[in-house]
């Protein structure tokens, strides 16, 4: 007889979030109660043979899947509320703690929604075989999760939570500076808590923000790892605005950077865009901020940023096909070790890890490493992860990215880097490709979509002709004047169009950029025309793939782009 159990949500409890730190939490939570649920069925049901997660070493996905022998319904009953009831007293106290780790006094209200956060799922299937049990058992934990069982909120009408619009604000604060600002509107004073003068959130919680009690205890968590209450928790999640700092700056002002502090990292891109520091900053910050920014001015750092996710084509497909346990284990085992090999590549390209869970992967990374960090992961995971006998191709994986500007929500572009992974797997029928959204700070959005090709040879061809572009070989007026000449031709596919277009990029680069080779011209030729080629010939797409590459070579630095290996 197979078990399996499930906590969520999933999706709103990670990307429901306004700070890197939300979503790691988030994720961290996920990992860390199913922890919790696999030792202590460990613990107190020695019988029971844990099939899946092979182990709890890294980040583990949010389902268990065990074996059971002679259980009755009631036996089966009584297991899945005993593991319900206790992972759900297990993130309570986790609020609790963090509530007394911030000398906040939590009250009915707040403890209310975080009593009813969590979706707990389980169900068991008999079989004769491990194949159809697996089979059955999944069929039956959909059909549960498509009932949506909820508990009615009784919570009175107010504002809303910035990150969980189902839920009441409860912790907020005030819109000044803590003397003599107000609270934020609407805000239901029979449930408030009101943390302005909260030392531990000085920083955490912006003015006029408020937030239920599951956004708190995200934002907050962090302040248990002083204590290594959370095994495995990494302290230091830093902003996205910290990671582009770091990134531009080099070693010469990172001495610099660490004065600055992760929170007040903002401070210095305030500076870059001609803005007045506000009071969330403290004075030494503000002095640390102008410091740097007069160091640096002859070196801009870009403010747009890289959000990258993907997850393995087909591999539900895969799991069900291949319902043996030992192939199961093998593929349980690879993407876990890839897992790690994920977390290692992003932190050596200067990245944010928010989560790398088998085959699914999140994170942030700076824009001038992004092709050679997304070539990279994909080198990895088809090396790693094998296909099991007889399976007709290799695994690949599909990723959605964004690129977007520091002041954009994160919450949009969460939802937009999971419509361009959507888009990413849909664009062919074998998947095995990526999408990139472009996000302007005016608001203009740019898509771009593509299989990744032979051995990843597209991911080369984009960062050889950024690098080309950011490189100074040609201008970006080069792509302008192309793009405009392009437009005058037919913009449906045409597939006879390929030798008119190679020589329409021929003569505009030579009037464009007369200084470079005649080797480096051939070359750049080359990778264009072919490019126009893969786009299938559609000008409206390749169009649309010279303004993001003229775009982003702005946003880059040649000095800063890694090699392609």
């Amino acid at each position: 007889m197979l078990f399996l159990f499930t906590i969520g949500p999933v999706k709103s409890f990670i990307e429901s979030s306004r700070k890197t730190r939300d979503l790691y939490a988030g994720s961290y939570l996920l990992s860390y109660l199913m922890r919790l649920v696999y030792e202590e069925l460990r613990e107190r049901h020695p019988e029971v043979e844990i099939v899946f997660p092979l182990s709890v070493q890294s980040n583990i996905p949010n389902r268990l899947i065990a074996k059971v022998n002679g259980y009755s319904l009631e036996d089966q009953k009584k297991l899945g509320q005993e593991l319900s009831g206790f992972v759900r007293r297990q993130f309570v106290e986790i609020g609790k703690n963090v509530f007394k780790k911030t000398k906040v006094m939590p009250n009915q209200a707040a403890m209310n929604q975080l009593e009813r956060f969590l979706e707990v799922y389980w169900a068991f299937e008999e079989e004769s075989s491990y194949s159809l049990a697996y089979s059955k058992v999944n069929q039956s934990m959909s059909s549960i999760k498509r009932l949506r069982g909820f508990a009615q909120t009784d919570e009175p009408s107010g504002r809303k939570c910035d990150l969980y619009p189902e839920y009441n604000a409860i912790f907020v604060k005030s819109k000044g500076d803590g003397n003599d600002g107000e609270l934020p509107s609407f805000i239901n004073k029979e449930h408030l808590i009101d943390v302005t003068k909260t030392e531990a959130c000085k920083y955490a919680i912006k003015p006029g923000e408020g937030l239920s009690a599951v956004a708190f205890v995200k934002r907050m968590l962090h302040l248990l790892e002083e204590e290594q209450a959370l095994p495995g928790y990494r302290l230091n999640i830093p902003s996205v605005a910290y990671m582009l700092l770091k990134d531009g700056f080099g070693g010469e002002h990172r001495e610099n950077l660490k004065l600055l502090k992760d929170e007040a990292s903002e401070a210095v891109f305030d500076l870059q865009n001609g803005q007045q520091l506000l009071n969330e900053y403290l004075s030494d910050h503000i002095k640390v901020a102008e410091v740097i920014y007069e160091q640096v001015q002859e070196r801009r750092v870009s403010p747009y940023y890289a959000l990258l996710k993907f997850d393995g084509d087909g591999m539900g497909r895969l799991y069900r096909d291949y319902a043996e346990r030992y192939i199961q284990e093998q593929l349980s085992r690879e993407t876990s070790h890839f897992a790690g090999e994920v977390r290692e590549i992003i932190s050596e390209h200067g990245g944010i890890c928010i989560y790398a869970g088998g085959e699914d992967f999140l994170g942030f990374v700076p824009v001038n490493r992004l092709f050679s960090i997304l070539f990279r992961l994909r080198q990895e995971f088809m090396a790693k992860v094998k296909a099991p006998a007889g399976h007709p191709q290799p695994l690949t994986f599909s990723a959605g990215i964004v690129i977007a500007h520091l002041m954009q929500p994160l919450g949009m572009m969460l939802a937009k880097t999971g419509e361009m992974e959507r888009q990413a797997k849909e664009l062919r029928e074998e998947k095995n490709s990526f999408a990139i959204g472009l996000v302007k700070r005016s608001g203009e959005q740019l898509v771009i979509k593509s299989s990744f090709g032979e051995d990843g040879d597209i991911l080369r061809q984009f960062h050889h002709v950024v690098l080309a572009l950011s490189d100074k070989k040609y201008s970006t007026s080069f792509l302008h004047s192309l793009s405009a000449v392009l437009n005058q031709l037919s913009l449906q596919a045409a597939p006879e169009q390929g030798p008119l277009v190679r020589v329409l990029i021929e003569q505009t680069l030579q009037r464009s950029a007369s200084s470079i080779s005649k080797e480096e011209r051939k070359s750049q030729v080359d990778a264009l025309a072919g490019l126009f080629g893969h786009f299938d010939n559609n000008l409206a797409e390749f169009r649309s793939f010279l303004e993001f590459v003229a775009f982003i070579s702005r946003e880059v630095s040649s000095c800063s782009m890694p090699l392609m290996r």
